[in-house]
């Protein structure tokens, strides 16, 4: 189970740590080389002090301390398979955020398979999410993503909640704002443009034409899944592409 952690009480904590490995080294003048060694362990420690989640699983299928690129992601305690550990990013080493990857931000609804609706960043992974044609998904992987670019909103609605590369199902097949990067993140998905005039597919058989698209640049965190079935769920409604089986960053 993913579950989020205070970053105000993450920092608090390192303050302590900090603290105390200063205190202890200032109690230990008599020896140099613990006390060099402990200077050291101070620094370490405030080079890793961006906390990112609370993982159990982070979308590469590795709990325990590896990154997905095996440099930068780190755990404490070690979590089991179903466990929950807290997870750091040395950030001389996490990667810059993405400047596209198709997702949603924290907020947007997504439609669980029973019709209650849950903030896509509380989704856990196991949940059954509601697809096309009333089907039932299972989320398979989380994936959570920085992210610095252009965030996008419906016909004037000035909610903005969708990236450039996310594909919506439309009466004419899935389409993004950006289809090349759609196709880098899942090559086997055909996408073409989306466009004013195209008409979206909502839950409940709806429709809605888009009759404009309007943006903002902001640098946040990002979310989407990969989940079971025919690989759709429904985000704010709107009939949505799931992520790719190899994780997006």
């Amino acid at each position: 189970m993913v579950k989020k952690i205070n970053k105000k009480i993450i920092f608090r904590f390192s303050l302590i740590f900090s603290s105390f490995l200063a205190l202890f080294v200032s109690s230990t003048k008599n020896n140099d080389g613990l006390i060099k060694g402990l200077e050291d362990s101070v620094k370490s420690v405030s080079s890793v002090l961006s906390l990112d989640k609370v993982y159990a699983e982070d979308g590469c299928g590795d709990c325990c301390g590896s990154g997905c690129d095996g440099s930068y992601n780190y755990t404490f305690p070690t979590p089991s398979s179903s466990g929950i550990g807290l997870r750091f990013v040395d950030v001389s080493q996490a990667p810059p955020p993405r400047r596209s990857s198709g997702c949603f931000i924290a907020g947007t609804k997504v439609t669980l398979a029973a019709g209650d609706l849950k903030n896509i960043e509380s989704i856990d992974i196991g949940e059954d999410l509601s697809g096309a044609n009333d089907s039932s998904n299972k989320v398979e992987k989380l994936h959570v993503i920085p992210y610095s670019g252009d965030v996008y909103a419906f016909n004037g609605s000035g909610h903005y909640f969708f990236t450039p590369s996310h594909p919506f199902m439309t009466t004419n097949g899935w389409k993004s704002i950006d289809p090349q990067m759609s196709k880098e993140e899942n090559p086997s998905l055909e996408v073409s443009v989306l466009n004013v005039g195209d008409i979206l597919i909502k839950q409940g058989d709806k429709k809605e034409e888009v009759v404009s698209l309007e943006k903002i640049t902001m640098e946040t965190t990002v979310y989407n899944f990969k989940v079971s079935g025919d690989s759709s769920y429904h985000a704010d409604g709107y009939l949505v592409h799931n992520a790719p089986t190899k994780r997006i960053p």
